[in-house]
């Protein structure tokens, strides 16, 4: 992923007038192997355990992964229902800040309001609907994904249309999202399909077959195609772009490498409160339920500042490492990025090494969940702005339960009764 924002960077080198700081370099270079070093030593560590989590694994194949049809159909009607309730929201947030002629011009007043002023916010309670309708889309995203990967060889396509209406829910969330005008949780979504899907695969020949060429190209064409929807929905959900579509694309992918280095280069002794911005959003809900009292204004975002070269502006993201070098200096790089890789591997170790049977399912979906953190490491600290915050917890609670309603409750037809599996 810093190839390509690296890439994107150089593409722009005239543009932006890049002239990199040595500093700069250090960090990318030494953070890249620092997580690389952290990588290599959870696999030994794995390795010499191998025997602990081996005995766990099946030869025997896989078990189908069937989720509730009565689930998948509540999930899908009350989607609906959110979406029409975010409709009428965002027409009256809009409403309260100037004047609109159509929906998209709308969508550009809420997203201005209640991301960036943050003045202004949906109803609590649709919110925590909202809720149900993002970790519902995961789970059901995983089941798709799970039986047409372990169930269909030769007949693919016939395994996708099989299995195609597990997808529903997805797609309605990233309708919803659309109309939200956000793309990040869109992306999150790609990158959580993308795990889930080549560790399923891999589990499926118990780690020993490697991927071909070809499913790597055709992963390289699906994500072209996944840029050219990118730069064309800007104009679907009120964001304005007159950029074309290289320039568009490249300043949203290598925009943040720019942006760390010009923040380095006025090296900006900063003095806030220790963590601001690398945990903002766990102290907010910290101090929201009065548990402590850190020197945040409420209004504040999460959002960092633009940055801007004569008029051209660059962006407002500046890699993982801003954040933790604001708030910690080069040792809360060492730490926190250490701290990341190692997560990231040893969960995936698990994976690899005690293979994906039926307690190890809800883990890979959370695993999916917060893997977007690794994706987008050039781009922002989303592990630690996404992970570390109280509404985290509540997801993983409410993950649990979509989880048991979704797989272990059934309706028998026979006896007309619900079944619970455990």
């Amino acid at each position: 992923m810093y190839t390509v924002s690296i890439i994107s960077a150089i593409y722009n080198i005239s543009a932006w007038n890049i002239t990199l700081e040595w500093k700069t370099f250090l960090i990318l270079f030494l953070g890249g192997v620092e997580f690389i070093i952290v990588s290599y030593l959870v696999n030994i560590f794995f390795k010499k355990k191998k025997s602990i989590f081996k005995k766990n694994i099946s030869e025997k194949g896989v078990d189908s992964f069937v989720c509730n049809k009565l689930f998948l159909i509540f999930i899908i009607i009350f989607s609906v229902i959110l979406i029409w309730l975010l409709i009428i929201n965002i027409l009256e947030i809009a409403g309260r800040f100037g004047d609109y002629n159509n929906f998209t011009e709308a969508q550009t007043l809420f997203k201005s309001h209640t991301s960036y002023s943050n003045d202004a916010s949906l109803p609590h309670y649709l919110l925590l609907m909202f809720k149900v309708l993002e970790l519902s889309s995961y789970i059901c995203l995983y089941s798709f994904l799970y039986n047409v990967i372990n169930f269909t060889d030769e007949k693919f396509i016939r395994g996708i249309m099989k299995n195609i209406y597990y997808l529903v829910p997805a797609i309605l969330y990233v309708l919803k999202e659309l109309i939200s005008s956000s793309r990040i949780t869109i992306i999150q979504l790609g990158c959580a399909g993308t795990i889930m899907g080549l560790i399923i695969w891999y589990s499926k020949y118990n780690w020993k077959k490697k991927i071909s060429f070809k499913f790597i190209l055709s992963l390289v064409l699906v994500g072209i195609v996944c840029l050219v929807v990118f730069y064309y929905s800007a104009a679907l959900i009120g964001r304005q772009n007159s950029k074309g579509m290289l320039d568009y694309i490249t300043l949203y992918a290598g925009g943040s490498i720019e942006c760390l280095n010009l923040y380095i280069k006025e090296s900006i002794n900063n003095i806030h409160t220790m963590g601001r911005e690398t945990f903002i959003l766990l102290m907010q809900g910290l101090n929201k339920y009065n548990i402590t009292n850190f020197d945040i204004s409420a209004a504040q975002t999460a959002h960092l500042e633009f940055r801007f070269y004569n008029d051209i502006m660059i962006g407002n993201v500046y890699t993982a490492y801003r954040r933790w070098f604001a708030d910690f200096g080069i040792w809360g790089i060492v730490v926190l990025n250490g701290f990341m890789s190692f997560v990231y591997n040893f969960v995936y170790y698990i994976f690899k090494h005690s293979g994906l049977k039926k307690y190890n399912h809800l883990l890979l979906i959370i695993f999916g969940y917060i893997s977007f953190g690794l994706f987008l490491h050039p781009i922002d600290s989303y592990f630690y702005t996404s992970v570390f915050q109280i509404t985290f917890g509540t997801n993983l609670v409410l993950f649990v339960v979509l989880y048991f309603l979704a797989f272990n409750i059934s309706y028998d037809k026979k006896s007309k009764r619900f079944k619970l599996s455990l």
